[in-house]
């Protein structure tokens, strides 16, 4: 729990800081690597090779689990209502 609770104190910040991250995983991945000090102009194949970085999945988890938590942090209604209807139709595909 300890390793989570670690993203916790770093994604929340950003979540009230940035609204745009509330929304976009790839916009809260990028502000948590700003603020880790990771150098962002690095190839891609060079910062898949890195250790260090934070793994996405565990971000996101994160980032869903703190806006459980505190309501006032989560996306605006018209992006989870678009995520609702994703959800949908990957279940009704998943069925067939």
């Amino acid at each position: 729990m300890g390793r989570i609770s670690k993203w916790e104190k770093i994604v929340k910040p950003i979540l009230e800081e940035y609204p745009a991250a509330r929304s976009d995983d790839r916009v809260l991945y990028y502000w948590i690597l700003k603020k880790m000090g990771f150098d962002l102009s690095v190839s891609v194949s060079r910062f898949l090779l890195s250790e260090g970085f934070p793994n996405y999945e565990t971000v996101t988890r994160v980032r869903r689990k703190l806006q459980e938590k505190y309501p006032e942090l989560s996306e605006p209604s018209n992006v989870q209502k678009m995520r609702d209807n994703a959800q949908e139709e990957f279940l009704d595909y998943a069925r067939s």
